[in-house]
């Protein structure tokens, strides 16, 4: 009875595992076509929202409003997109996947005592 019980719970595990891996693997193949010239990054955001079922989550304070971007491509992964349009520009995002929220945020500083 035991060695079913944890042939139980072994097949779970594995299962959502498999759950959590296709997720991501789905989350990195998110296709968009974007032509925008000279838009801000809040827009950009904009446009990935409108075409995938992506939201994005960030303090408006971190986006430089002064720096536009131009990006002119057909069937880009959405990271590709995200990649060029953080280039330069100090901020780095992560992906959580099952709740497709892309958040944006100003890289981790690491203090060092010594």
């Amino acid at each position: 009875m035991k060695n079913k019980h944890a042939q139980l719970k072994l097949f779970t595990l594995f299962s959502l595992l498999l759950l959590f891996c296709t997720f991501e693997s789905m989350a990195q193949e998110k296709l968009i076509t974007i032509n925008v010239k000279n838009v801000s990054l809040k827009e950009i955001f904009n446009i990935i929202e409108n075409q995938t079922p992506y939201r994005f989550s960030y303090r408006s304070v971190v986006l430089d409003a002064d720096r536009n971007i131009s990006i002119s491509a057909e069937n880009i992964s959405v990271t590709t997109v995200l990649n060029q349009a953080l280039k330069d520009r100090n901020l780095e995002y992560s992906i959580v996947s099952p709740l497709s929220l892309i958040h944006i945020s100003e890289p981790t500083r690491r203090v060092v005592i010594s």
